[in-house]
């Protein structure tokens, strides 16, 4: 019976590992892939990493990998499991000299592979991403990995993992080179002011409305709300310019016959004390009733009052 459960045993861990095998290659040393650009992640697992309940044991390898140009998994860093929960790996960067993809680029995703004992298994790190760390690959960046978990047979959901393109899906944990689409967030309204004909991600409310008028302050219609000129600006402005008319506008520089009134100066508002009726011009010397004793003898005498 014990013979039996160890082959079942034995079967199902060759299946798993068959499963999860990606055959991948491995570099015999970080010089092969060195390509003078470079990030740099700092591991500080908060436990160890184990792969169906087994630990991981020393020699066993841990790497982050990125998608070439025809879609296949490169090693672009890794390290020797040596038992201790903080160590740190390099991430080398794609030599733009070169015509094919030998590196990460930068906002590149972090594929991260272990292999154990000849069998390569999909995993997934937690980042701890305060300050200036970041899950993406930059040139010269930082990075810093809290957890590391062994992806079984049935959890690989194969999708875009880089969240900035649209092909985004929060579910997938396997990059299979779906993401395609840069996001550009932007205005996408073609009326507004500063509509974006590359945004394919709405910004709010970040349009300027498009209001056409006269944009020349020294202009008559002048209109300070315009964002476009629409080419209207005067600088004539027509009505009475003589101020002996009760019609004189002080802005008018053309005169277009409308003076028709005598103007009479004086107060025209009929609560002031002194209004005249006869006035078609307020001259501004209305005087207006403020109750209170007018006597200077008296305590009381309050020198504004007028009644």
């Amino acid at each position: 019976m014990k013979k039996i459960v160890s082959l079942l045993f034995l079967l199902f861990i060759f299946v798993v590992g068959t499963l999860s095998a990606q055959d991948l290659l491995w570099p015999n040393s970080t010089s092969e892939i060195n390509t003078g650009s470079s990030h740099t992640i700092s591991v500080n697992l908060d436990q160890t990493i184990l792969l169906q309940d087994q630990a991981l044991e020393e020699g066993d390898l841990l790497g982050v990998f990125y998608l070439d140009y025809q879609n296949q998994f490169q090693c672009g860093g890794f390290a020797e499991w040596t038992g201790s929960l903080s160590f740190s790996l390099t991430a080398f960067g794609d030599d733009s000299t070169t015509e094919e993809k030998d590196g990460f680029e930068s906002g590149d995703s972090f594929q991260w592979f272990i292999r154990k004992s000849g069998v390569d298994y999909s995993a997934i790190a937690t980042y701890f991403l305060l300050g200036n760390f970041v899950e993406n690959y930059i040139n010269d960046g930082f990075s810093q990995v809290t957890h590391i978990e062994v992806l079984l047979p049935g959890e690989e959901v194969l999708g875009c993992t880089n969240s900035n393109y649209l092909e985004f899906n929060p579910e997938a944990n396997i990059e299979d080179g779906s993401c395609e689409t840069f996001i550009v967030e932007g205005c996408m309204d073609e009326t507004a002011l500063n509509f974006d004909e590359q945004a394919n991600i709405a910004c709010g409310e970040c349009c300027i409305p498009t209001i056409l008028g006269c944009m020349d302050p020294e202009a008559f219609n002048y209109n300070s709300f315009a964002t476009v000129d629409d080419g209207t600006c005067t600088m004539d402005y027509y009505g009475c310019t003589d101020s002996d008319f009760a019609e004189y506008d002080p802005l008018a520089n053309i005169d277009d016959g409308t003076c028709i009134t005598l103007a009479v100066h004086g107060c025209t508002v009929e609560v002031a004390l002194n209004f005249d009726a006869e006035a078609t011009v307020n001259d501004g010397s209305c005087i207006f009733a403020y109750e209170g004793c007018t006597d200077q003898i008296y305590v009381e005498f309050d020198s504004l009052a007028t009644v």
